[in-house]
């Protein structure tokens, strides 16, 4: 009864985590604008960390101390790695809320995929040009005098992150555990 209830929990925990801050864009190692799950998801704008940085001017320009204030006027695009982790973990929560035979070993496999596309945004977002290339590389049309200050930037990733990750490899545990569990029970022929 416990595992029934426990298999979904985990999987809406994965999902409910999608609305903590996901990572935090730094400049020389100073936070200046965190992006949440969804907005990986959904697409949107980050969010200044400091209230300094929310006078942003809209022709894109960097102020003289390197602080990029057009951070959070831009859109952050959506993530096709956030989008197939968030789409593996609803499915996840499906398969394990309506058992049918074969649900456990799809919700696994459903964990399992979410955790590897987290893995892989990790890896694919690593700073502040990697992820505006993915929005049409808006920022590589700046004066070469502004572009060099990109790579004082990069994408620090938050516990929100690692919650999501964490709780579906922990639900698609669950889910094999459950499936093996169930063999045993019914016998393995």
């Amino acid at each position: 009864m416990i595992s029934r209830l426990l298999r979904p929990g985990l999987f809406v925990g994965c999902l409910l985590s999608f609305f903590l801050n996901f990572a935090t864009v730094r400049c020389t190692q100073k936070p200046i604008a965190s992006i949440t799950g969804l907005t990986l998801v959904t697409g949107g704008h980050a969010q200044p960390v400091q209230e300094r940085y929310r006078d942003s001017t809209d022709d894109g320009s960097i102020s003289e101390n390197g602080n990029l204030k057009m951070i959070h006027s831009r859109q952050v695009p959506p993530q096709p790695w956030a989008v197939a982790a968030f789409v593996a973990a609803t499915v996840g929560l499906m398969l394990s809320l309506f058992g049918f035979r074969g649900s456990l070993r799809l919700a696994t496999v459903a964990g399992l995929v979410a955790v590897a596309c987290l893995v892989v945004l990790r890896i694919s977002v690593n700073d502040l040009p990697t992820l505006d290339l993915r929005s049409g590389g808006e920022l590589l049309n700046m004066p070469r005098e502004d572009r060099q200050f990109l790579n004082l930037f990069d994408v620090h990733w938050q516990p929100g992150y690692y919650l999501a990750a964490g709780l579906a490899l922990l639900a698609a545990v669950t889910s094999a555990f459950g499936g093996v569990r169930t063999r045993v029970k019914k016998g393995w022929g």
